[in-house]
């Protein structure tokens, strides 16, 4: 009996022609179930292991009813930053309890025109999982289509960060306070041109970042400075240097500029590291020169004294598993729930009054 080889998969159909078997007895004689003799059963046992055959271990728990703790992760895409880090935590939440919590993410950027949403969580929910956990930006009309249908069927949903239109427990992030509150540090210390960047929805669309930029600019009766709206709008649609880090494309704007604002409002820590290394690199100051304000506070950012509005993924994660548990194991049965939770401002070294006010702060005159 040849034994297969690294790249060949070993079937059940394998094992039928080895032992000159029906498909169905061997079926039967794997899975423990029909009526098979012990004397064949452990036949069939031996040549599937001496062949090298591998269960399928999802068709095994499908068969038996799909009755397992499997609570599946769902994202569009990772990153280097909180997206994955909040996945990493509910992971270890959900394993600490007892839970198997695989991550199932796709494509390389928010609403990705490759991925086909409805197709995933039809693929997704046929694996029948207590419970999917999402976390999207955007659901289309057919993926909440999926979503409704596992529901009905006895699932449970919960969504976070962002509102989806799905009858479901939700933990929002409010990222409308978050720039608002970035914005309104940059106000207080005296800045009113200030360029941005608000992330990857739509800009012309209802971008929660952009209405609290605007809200913190209408109050001190501040310029939106439409150049910089301009450029997000190009990255939004990919049209600007795809393939160059964003925050380097960032940067590289603005010193591109004759009149260069003052201070710069960008959408996460990861994006405002890559811009302040890029300008230091060109000659200029940090905060002396140009302050700037990330979004975040991501552990490994606080070391390079950056100022940001913190993301508390913690918070978020915990809340998530809470409202999910709840369900599993607490008996809730009630009307869908909504949890929102704020960022706090961390003022660190990268940002300082506007020139004309300023009285002394600490710059940031090494390249990072």
């Amino acid at each position: 009996m040849k034994k297969s080889s690294d790249n060949q998969q070993i079937t059940l159909q394998h094992i039928a022609d080895e032992l000159q078997l029906s498909l169905c007895t061997v079926s039967q004689a794997i899975s423990g179930k029909g009526r098979v003799s012990a004397k064949t059963r452990e036949r069939v046992r031996q040549v599937a292991q001496e062949l090298g055959f591998e269960p399928n271990a999802m068709a095994q728990r499908l068969a038996h009813g799909g009755e397992d703790k499997s609570i599946a992760l769902f994202a569009l895409y990772l990153d280097l930053g909180v997206v994955t880090r909040k996945l990493q935590l509910l992971q270890r939440a959900l394993h600490e309890r007892g839970y198997n919590a695989p991550i199932h993410a796709f494509g390389d950027h928010v609403g990705s025109i490759d991925v086909n949403q409805a197709e995933l969580l039809r693929n997704l929910r046929r694996l029948r999982p207590k419970a999917i956990i999402l976390n999207v930006d955007k659901l289309n009309d057919a993926a909440v289509g999926e979503m409704r249908q596992y529901i009905k069927k006895g699932g449970h949903v919960v969504t976070y960060d962002v509102p989806v239109d799905l009858a479901c427990d939700k933990v929002l992030f409010d990222r409308g306070q978050n720039t608002y509150t970035a914005m309104r540090h940059l106000l207080d210390l005296g800045h009113r041109e200030i360029g941005f960047y608000v992330g990857s929805w739509p800009v012309a669309g209802k971008s929660p970042r952009l209405a609290g930029l605007k809200n913190a600019l209408a109050e001190f009766n501040a310029p939106l400075l439409q150049d910089w709206l301009d450029f997000s709008e190009d990255v939004n649609n990919f049209e600007y240097q795809p393939d160059k880090d964003l925050g380097t494309q960032l940067a590289e704007y603005y010193l591109s500029l004759k009149r260069r604002p003052s201070a710069m409002c960008l959408v996460d820590d990861v994006m405002a590291l890559a811009f302040i290394n890029t300008v230091l690199a060109h000659g200029l100051r940090v905060p002396e020169d140009v302050s700037v304000i990330g979004h975040d506070d991501l552990p490994f950012i606080r070391t390079f004294g950056l100022t940001t509005v913190s993301q508390p993924v913690l918070t978020i994660t915990n809340k998530v598993v809470e409202l999910l548990m709840d369900r599993l194991e607490g008996g809730y049965a009630g009307p869908p729930r909504t949890r929102t939770v704020h960022g706090e401002l961390r003022v660190r070294h990268s940002t300082a009054p506007h020139r004309s006010l300023r009285a002394g702060k600490k710059v940031l005159s090494q390249s990072i």
